[in-house]
């Protein structure tokens, strides 16, 4: 039976351990039990490979930064800009503008910004989704064994804006991905077919027109913008190792768009822009 300790004052059991020490003691075996295991699990065992894995992988892309590269798009949001008060007006000079505008929202360091991260590789993995969902040459759906070659027929409907006009006709000699897209259109019989990496590129672009057409929208224009100019221009500034790994530029001296990412936000993580610009930047619509 226990007894007070007249030094202590805690309780003391016949094996002379303390109430606390029992806490601690317990403590430490859930450690050992369920913590240890579970840390082992998320830390220490590679995840099981995607089904589109192989695929990046056959095509020369490495997959963590092929991933990376396409939840950047993913990242942006149509957002009001910051009205101003009375104060900012005063101490800041601030100008009204609450006109809808894309851009990265900004998290600090910590729980937040890791939940973030995880919340837009999530979003992004919809193009891999919508890849490995639509129906192989043979007419069967993809599963656990996905063809890296889809037929361009099947995978048109899940782009909302670059497989329709004008983008369409004004892309169809830029890039294979394109012509493809063009010759399913002109003929549904078509045979023309289309790599995952080459989709997971044009499927970010086309996010990123949409995204404009609704911010365009929201600030109340009549008819969303003709960007197939410039949509031209980005994938033919484009070499061909860059267009299907990573569809964005490299930020050089010579780049036709300033990288956004301030030092400190890069060092930091704010912007996670990955040293390039991207269509948005690229366009200047943001």
């Amino acid at each position: 039976m226990p007894r007070r300790n007249r030094c202590t004052g805690e309780l003391e059991h016949p094996n002379g351990c303390t109430a606390s020490a029992y806490v601690v003691s317990s403590v430490l075996a859930l450690v050992l039990v369920l913590g240890v295991p579970l840390a082992h699990v998320m830390f220490f065992v590679d995840a099981s490979p995607g089904p589109t894995d192989r695929c990046a992988i056959a095509s020369g892309v490495d997959v963590e930064t092929h991933a990376a590269a396409m939840a950047l798009y993913y990242r942006y949001e149509i957002v009001d800009n910051v009205e101003c008060t009375f104060e900012t007006e005063i101490l800041r000079g601030c100008v009204a503008d609450d006109a809808a505008v894309l851009r990265f929202p900004r998290y600090p360091p910590g729980a937040l910004r890791a939940k973030n991260v995880r919340d837009v590789r999530d979003e992004a993995k919809r193009s891999i989704d919508a890849y490995v969902d639509a129906a192989d040459a043979d007419g069967v759906e993809g599963g656990d064994d996905v063809k890296c070659e889809k037929p361009a027929a099947s995978l048109a409907p899940t782009l909302t804006r670059v497989a329709s006009e004008p983008y369409l006709t004004a892309l169809s000699g830029v890039a294979p991905v394109f012509a493809a897209f063009a010759a399913a259109a002109a003929d549904a019989s078509s045979s023309a077919s289309v790599s995952f990496v080459d989709y997971a590129c044009v499927a970010a672009v086309d996010r990123a027109i949409t995204l404009i057409d609704e911010a365009f929208a929201a600030n109340g224009a009549s008819a969303p913008p003709d960007l197939s100019a410039r949509v031209v221009a980005f994938f033919a500034g484009l070499s061909e190792e860059e267009r299907p790994q990573l569809c964005a530029i490299a930020v050089t001296d010579a780049s036709p768009c300033e990288e956004r990412d301030t030092d400190v936000g890069s060092l930091k993580g704010s912007d996670l822009g990955f040293g390039r610009c991207d269509f948005v930047e690229f366009a200047d619509v943001a």
